[in-house]
């Protein structure tokens, strides 16, 4: 797995993820405050991992080459030297592109964001997730829930035709659950689901009896990707 990410540094971001991974209470873990128990189980966790051979291989990309955006040149010599299966960059805001000048709009980056997205899955036959802040307010003027939409997202119409799926992540910020909502499915039907949120210990199973419509989103990823 290759990770784009300026949200944290490289220490923390591995740390989250194995904690998530092996399902750790993150906040202890960072406090240095877990039970013996669980220090036990996460020793465990990870022999057992080691000895049945199952693989892990994490690069982060967290240099300052992010901090103004990386091109996509750079982006490319990075896959092209780590050859990964999955390629998360966490967000849009990380990419520039040279080639359409300083006065690019928004709409036309992200369409270009959307269209190199492809290229690279295409490209190295891998899994590329791309994340996209909408906004940060999870509520409207009218205390509202904003959800999540096509008609919301700049270069809509560039990611309907690149995407397989385009799926929206919406909640109010401290709610026990968040919805995931299929905008688009190349290959499924929409519709949305709610899953619980819950970082310690970490739980997004899927909080039934939530959403007016159910989908199973474990069919997105490759079944030999999934672990």
């Amino acid at each position: 797995m290759l990770f784009f990410s300026l949200e944290m540094s490289a220490e923390s971001l591995e740390d989250r993820l194995s904690c998530l991974r092996y399902g750790i209470d993150y906040e202890k873990f960072r406090k240095r405050s877990l039970e013996p128990r669980a220090i036990a189980d996460y020793r465990q966790k990870v022999q057992s991992a080691k000895a049945s051979g199952e693989k892990y291989d994490l690069t982060l990309v967290t240099d300052t080459k992010l901090l103004h955006g990386a091109s996509a040149g750079y982006v490319d010599s990075v896959i092209e030297g780590g050859n990964p299966d999955i390629i998360i960059v966490d967000g849009a805001y990380l990419l520039r592109f040279e080639h359409l000048g300083k006065n690019v709009s928004e709409v036309q980056k992200l369409a270009e964001v959307s269209r190199m997205s492809r290229i690279w899955a295409k490209r190295f036959n891998a899994f590329v997730l791309i994340v996209i802040q909408l906004n940060r307010e999870a509520e409207d003027e009218k205390k509202r829930e904003v959800k999540s939409s096509l008609g919301r997202l700049y270069g809509a119409d560039a990611f309907a035709q690149d995407a397989d799926w385009v799926i929206g992540v919406g909640g109010k910020r401290g709610a026990p659950t968040r919805l995931l909502d299929l905008l688009k499915g190349r290959e499924s039907a929409i519709g949305e689901t709610a899953v619980k949120f819950e970082l310690s210990p970490p739980n997004f199973s899927e909080a039934k009896g939530m959403a007016s419509s159910t989908v199973k989103y474990q069919s997105l990823v490759p079944e030999h990707l999934r672990k």
